[in-house]
C-alpha cells in the first residue's frame, strides 16, 4: 500500500490515541467526534497476518475512490481542529479516585509522528512473535500423560480401557489460556455414583479415603513418580517439573461436579468448569482470538512481576474488559493499545473488592493479594513504549525494552 494512504488512516488512529493518552477511560465518552472516529477505525474484522491492520485501512483505501479519500482527509483536518479545543486533563485511571494522576505524554497530534507510524509490519510482528513464543510447545507429552492417567482410572473404576472417557482438562489449560513453563495442569475424572455413596457413608473422613483410593490406582501406572493425595487433588509430579493435579468428581444433574475436600474433617465441594471453558471459547471466537492471547500475555506479566493474582482472575478480568474494548476484533497491530488499556483496567479495580464472578459459571474468584499497584506501574511503561513507537525516527529498540520490562525476555528484543 502506498505510504500516503496508510498515513491518512494512521492519522485517524493517532488522533484518537491522543484522547486515550489524556484519559484511557475516555473510550466511553459519547461526544460526536469520538463516535465518528471510532466508526472509521472499526473497519472489517482484522486479519491475524504478520502485518495486520489497525483498521483494515489497506483494503478500505484500495476500494475507495479519489473523491472518498479527499472527503476523509477533510474530515481528519476538521477533527484535528476540534481536538485542539479539548482541555488538558491532569491524567486519570478511571473510576478509582484514589489512584494517582497519570502523566500526559502527548496531547495534540504531531504530523511528523503520524507519518512515522506509516509501517505496520514491525509492531505486529513483535506481538505476533511474543504470542508464539509463550505458547505451550509440549502438548504431545501432556496428551500422552493425560491419556495414561485416564486409562488407568477407567480400568480401575469403570472396567474400561478408554484413554478419553470420563476425563476433562480444566483450569488454565482447559480454558486454553496457559503459557509455556506452566507448573500445574488440572484435570477432573468422573467417578461412578456408587463410589460417591460408598465414601459418603464413611464414619470418618470419607473424602480423604477416596483421594487415597485414586492415588493407589494411579501408582499402578506411575510407580516411580511422586504422587500425593490430600486436600482436594491427587498430584503426580513428573521429572520435567510439570505436576498433574487430578480431581476425582461426581457429576450433578445440572452438569456441575462435586469433589472431595479432605480438610477439616472432610466435606464435598462444588465446581463447574464447563461453562467457564465455553464462555472463554465463545468470546475468544467473537474477538478474533484476541481474548486468549490477552490472557496469555498477562500471565507472562504476572510471572515477570510476581503479581499475586490467580489465573482464573486474569481470565475473568480479561473476559470483562475485552467485551467493551472497541478494537477487540482487530489484528496484532492493536496489541500495544490492548495491553496498555487492560493494564489500566486492572489498575482501576476496587482495592477493597474481595471476589469477582467467573465467566460462564458465576463462581466466586477470590483475590490473592494487591495487584493494582504493579498494574499501574506497568501501565506507565506501556505508555512509554507507545511513545517510543511514535517518535520520528522510530525508537524501536527503546520501545521493545519497555515491553520487555513488562513481559520479560519472551518479548522480542
Amino acid at each position: 500500500m502506498g505510504g500516503g494512504g496508510w498515513s491518512l488512516m494512521e492519522g485517524l488512529r493517532s488522533w484518537t490515541n491522543e484522547r486515550e493518552y489524556a484519559c484511557p477511560s475516555s473510550r466511553a465518552a459519547n461526544s460526536p467526534s469520538w463516535n465518528s472516529a471510532s466508526a472509521y477505525r472499526s473497519g472489517a474484522r482484522g486479519s491475524k497476518g504478520s502485518c495486520g491492520s489497525r483498521d483494515s485501512s489497506a483494503s478500505f483505501l484500495s476500494r475507495a475512490s479519489a473523491e472518498e479519500g479527499s472527503r476523509v482527509a477533510i474530515e481528519l483536518r476538521l477533527r484535528s481542529r476540534r481536538l485542539s479545543r479539548i482541555p488538558r486533563r491532569q491524567g486519570c485511571l478511571g473510576t478509582d479516585s484514589s489512584a494517582p494522576a497519570l502523566p500526559l505524554l502527548r496531547v495534540l497530534p504531531d504530523p511528523t509522528r503520524i507519518a512515522a507510524r506509516g509501517g505496520c509490519t514491525g509492531l505486529a510482528q513483535w506481538f505476533s512473535g511474543f504470542c508464539s513464543e509463550i505458547q505451550i510447545r509440549d502438548r504431545g507429552t501432556i496428551a500422552n500423560r493425560y491419556q495414561a492417567i485416564t486409562q488407568r482410572l477407567n480400568t480401575d473404576f469403570w472396567r474400561s480401557t478408554s484413554e478419553t472417557a470420563h476425563s476433562l482438562y480444566v483450569g488454565s489449560y482447559g480454558r486454553n489460556t496457559a503459557i509455556a513453563g506452566l507448573s500445574d495442569l488440572d484435570m477432573v475424572f468422573e467417578l461412578p455414583a456408587t463410589i460417591y455413596h460408598q465414601y459418603n457413608d464413611y464414619l470418618g473422613n470419607g473424602q480423604s479415603a477416596l483421594l487415597q483410593a485414586v492415588r493407589a490406582s494411579m501408582e499402578r501406572t506411575y510407580s516411580t513418580s511422586h504422587i500425593g493425595g490430600d486436600g482436594q487433588v491427587v498430584a503426580v509430579k513428573f521429572r520435567d517439573d510439570i505436576t498433574f493435579e487430578v480431581v476425582p468428581v461426581f457429576e450433578n444433574t445440572s452438569g456441575s461436579y462435586i469433589h472431595p475436600d479432605s480438610n477439616q474433617g472432610g466435606s464435598w465441594k462444588t465446581t463447574n468448569p464447563r461453562p467457564e471453558i465455553q464462555a472463554i471459547r465463545e468470546r475468544n471466537r467473537a474477538c478474533n482470538d484476541n481474548l486468549v492471547n490477552l490472557c496469555r500475555m498477562m500471565r507472562a506479566w504476572r510471572r515477570k512481576w510476581n503479581v499475586p493474582i490467580g489465573g482464573l482472575l486474569i481470565d475473568t478480568l480479561a473476559y470483562q474488559f475485552i467485551d467493551d474494548w472497541d478494537s477487540r476484533d482487530k489484528s496484532y497491530f492493536y496489541y500495544d493499545w490492548m495491553c496498555r488499556d487492560f493494564l489500566s483496567y486492572v489498575a482501576r479495580q476496587d482495592k477493597d473488592q474481595v471476589y469477582w464472578r467467573a465467566p460462564g459459571s458465576g463462581q466466586y474468584v477470590r483475590r490473592r493479594g494487591a495487584f493494582e499497584a504493579k498494574a499501574r506501574k506497568c501501565y506507565h511503561l506501556a505508555l512509554q513504549a507507545i511513545a517510543h513507537e511514535s517518535q520520528t525516527p522510530k525508537q524501536e529498540w527503546s520501545a521493545k525494552q519497555r515491553w520487555r520490562e513488562i513481559f520479560g525476555s519472551s518479548f522480542p528484543d
